[in-house]
């Protein structure tokens, strides 16, 4: 996977409550939106090698809203299944986060549920926004032919 424009982002809005939740999906992103919101990352560090996806905040933008960040590292991610998976992972975290912000300790299993289909579904929609699979540019760029020598 790779990056369609470097340092872009999405922000988008949490179902749950009215708070915003940035995707970055490459280091540049992630500078970039320091830069243009003021959004404290702490000790979030963009460099590490082992990790496919991280879920941060909740956090401050320069304007003292409540914010979250998701970044993806998309060139570590092999293929759209990997992406995926990281995706709901990093949901699933989201989700969590959100419901520790609201004091909502016993939530529905159905509840639970449609709260990660939800994000799931948002950041996926964003995510493909900011992403491109390089191997299926690839093959969609040449012609396939049936003849065999």
């Amino acid at each position: 996977m790779k990056t369609k424009e470097p340092g872009t982002y999405i922000s988008l809005r949490t179902p749950l409550l009215d708070q915003t939740v940035y995707i970055v999906v490459d280091p540049e992103g992630l500078d970039r939106l320091r830069i243009d919101y003021g959004v404290d990352i702490g000790g979030l560090d963009k460099d590490r090698d082992n990790v496919l996806g991280v879920t941060y905040g909740p956090t401050t933008d320069r304007d003292g809203h409540t914010a979250f960040l998701l970044y993806f590292w998309a060139q570590r991610h092999k293929d759209k299944a990997s992406l995926v998976s990281t995706i709901v992972h990093e949901c699933v975290h989201l989700k969590q986060k959100l419901f520790e912000l609201v004091g909502e300790h016993n939530p529905s299993c159905e509840f639970e549920a449609y709260m990660v289909q939800r994000l799931c579904d948002l950041t996926f929609e964003s995510v493909t926004e900011l992403v491109t699979d390089e191997e299926s540019e690839t093959e969609s760029g040449t012609e396939k032919s049936d003849d065999v020598r």
